[in-house]
């Protein structure tokens, strides 16, 4: 999700750890109990979907 909203390049930690910092700035995983070396449920990713909704898209140009 960080890379389809265009803040990839934002990232200066190593995977995971940057991606989830990135994600709890963005508020992506709000109200979610991640831990790096678990996986995450079907519900925890529809979160992250919705939350991510609201994110502007960084690179694209309106009309």
């Amino acid at each position: 999700m960080i890379r389809l909203l265009g803040y990839e390049s934002e990232i200066t930690e190593a995977w995971p750890h940057g991606h989830m910092k990135k994600a709890k700035e963005l508020g992506i995983i709000k109200g979610l109990e991640l831990n790096p070396e678990d996986l995450v449920t079907r519900g925890d990713v529809a979160v992250m979907i919705m939350q991510s909704l609201n994110i502007e898209m960084k690179g694209l140009k309106s009309n």
